[in-house]
């Protein structure tokens, strides 16, 4: 199994609670606390509308059975900030590029004042475990008061998340055909290690240098593997952050932190080159 499935349990374990704030031992009527258990997640202003773990849970379930998934998974990541649900779709045999692969429905909310609650597909492929996780950003909700509104329209929506993995597999057969020379490896690390033009791995900081090798690594031993194209050069982005940047954080799924954000640059870098190289 591709995913360490240990990092999942059947449910979440707990909920999410809302708490007045206390100044000068009055309630503060702008704000509020949103809390796992006597843990304060965020300092909200009152118009935040939480989406409940169990409702989290429901809805993940809801959304299995009309997605004909498997039974969903859940995780906790940062101490309540954000959850995550996790589906795997039982279907067999898909490939890309030749290679195994195999997608989950991810589904995520966040407590945190800053993520939405979404639905995306993480991608893994066999061959090394690579992980990439992409949300549909047509099935994304602000926790607004509409937020449950929203969501009982969701059932509609889910022939979107499918239509989104058929395009996605289909930019990655593409990616395959595309050569590409060193200087677009090469670009690419700058570009993902936010290197100025006169930067040189010689006059950059240690952490950033760490950096620029760990995905030169990575670029190198799948471009090795699949070939001198697109395909190549995002898996060695992804290599690098499912097995040296996001070491140790399996329930990620790098669908969250740095090694989420990496990719997403990288995807978005690689989907640009195509346009030009194609």
């Amino acid at each position: 199994m591709s995913i360490n499935k240990q990092s999942f349990e059947k449910s979440l374990g707990w909920e999410v609670s809302e708490h007045d704030v206390l100044v000068q031992g009055k309630a503060a009527p702008r704000h509020k606390a949103i809390c796992n258990g006597e843990n304060i997640i965020q300092i909200s202003g009152k118009s935040y509308t939480p989406f409940l773990n169990s409702e989290f849970e429901e809805l993940a379930t809801e959304i299995g059975c009309l997605a004909d998934f498997k039974e969903p998974r859940f995780a906790t990541i940062d101490g309540g900030k954000r959850v995550l649900a996790f589906l795997e779709n039982p279907e067999k045999g898909k490939k890309v590029a030749g290679l195994d692969i195999k997608d989950y429905m991810l589904i995520g909310n966040g407590h945190d004042g800053n993520t939405a609650l979404w639905i995306g597909t993480s991608t893994i492929v066999h061959r090394c475990n690579n992980m990439f996780t992409k949300e549909n950003m047509k099935i994304r909700f602000s926790h607004t008061r509409s937020i449950h509104d929203n969501v009982l329209n969701l059932k509609a929506e889910i022939a979107g998340y499918h239509e989104d993995l058929d395009e996605l597999y289909k930019t990655f057969e593409n990616w395959s055909t595309i050569k590409i020379a060193p200087k677009i490896k090469e670009d690419m690390k700058r570009h993902l290690t936010a290197m100025e033009r006169e930067d040189t791995p010689e006059n950059i900081s240690t952490r950033k240098l760490n950096l620029y090798n760990g995905i030169d690594a990575g670029i190198a031993r799948e471009c090795t593997e699949l070939g001198d194209n697109l395909w190549g050069l995002f898996n060695g982005v992804t290599y690098f952050t499912t097995h040296d940047y996001s070491r140790g954080k399996p329930e990620s799924l790098n669908a969250t932190g740095g090694g989420a954000n990496m990719n997403i640059k990288a995807f978005d870098k690689c989907r640009e080159l195509a346009t030009v190289l194609n």
